[in-house]
């Protein structure tokens, strides 16, 4: 929903409850393209960031976007560092050694698969595959895959709820998770597949933008990729098979970095220390 309708009555004052907003983007006008959607995210902005009582951004680079963008008043200057629920991503539930034998790619909004695909085909058979899990299958433009790639929609006859259950085990059993992202917005493009990867203790290779959700090289919790660069992803990938112990230590990063910082409770109480400050 488009919040300047909800911000011109909060403005006028037909709406009298203060308004607490969770951005997930950066409202730069940075990445957009048409001279008319600009001008109206400009204008948009404008009553959004003076009529809105708070905003609190889901993660730093959105925030950091939003400040170079625009004059950003103070009280919008929150981060909530949204992440994921370590209960149900719990490395404990599985008995079993992890396999460690494929890579997955998970996710639907703008992804890059064909620049992965790619990859994967100039990259050795007898080296470690990829498992992509994904609704949209026209990502495959119909292509034949090779043996070492395999495309799957998890949603296939069960419930969502079942699905992450799969994904889950296959998180576990990976080297490490993939996320190519097709083109820069300003929003964190695979968010959820990081906080992800992050809670069960996965190493990350992701297509480097200014909006990623973290800068998975300066956390030591994984690699960054030139945006539709093959010859990039094909280096990436065959480092982590190359170095079990750098697998090691940016997975064992990855799940100390959500225990400490990017998991629900602290969302939640972030969230729950800014509501509390909202007429402040």
């Amino acid at each position: 929903m488009h919040l300047l309708p909800l911000a011109l009555f909060r403005l006028v004052g037909w709406v009298k409850t203060p308004i607490f907003v969770l951005s997930h983007f950066s409202y730069s006008t940075k990445y957009t393209d048409s001279r008319w959607k600009k001008i109206y995210k400009k204008i948009e902005r404008f009553f959004v960031y003076k009529a809105i009582d708070k905003i609190s951004f889901a993660c730093e680079s959105l925030l950091e976007i939003a400040k170079e963008d625009y004059h950003i008043p103070i009280r919008h200057c929150n981060v909530a560092n949204w992440g994921a629920n370590l209960a149900f991503y719990n490395r404990g539930l599985y008995k079993q050694p992890s396999n460690g034998d494929y890579f997955v790619a998970a996710g639907g909004m703008n992804r890059d698969y064909l620049t992965l695909i790619e990859a994967f085909r100039h990259i050795d058979l007898k080296k470690p595959g990829v498992k992509i899990f994904s609704k949209y299958r026209d990502y495959t433009k119909g292509q034949l895959l090779p043996p070492n790639i395999s495309f799957e929609n998890l949603m296939d006859g069960c419930s969502y709820y079942e699905a992450y259950v799969k994904l889950r085990y296959h998180y576990y059993n990976c080297i490490a998770v993939l996320l190519p992202i097709d083109y820069a917005n300003d929003v964190p493009n695979g968010a959820t597949v990081l906080v992800e990867a992050l809670a069960m203790g996965k190493p990350i290779i992701i297509t480097e933008a200014d909006t990623n959700y973290i800068d998975v090289e300066k956390e030591g919790v994984g690699l960054m990729v030139k945006r539709h660069d093959v010859d990039g992803w094909i280096n990436a990938i065959n480092f982590l098979v190359d170095n079990p112990q750098k697998v090691k230590s940016m997975g064992e990063n990855a799940y100390l970095l959500a225990k400490s910082k990017y998991n629900d409770k602290s969302f939640a109480n972030n969230i729950l220390m800014q509501m509390k400050h909202v007429n402040n």
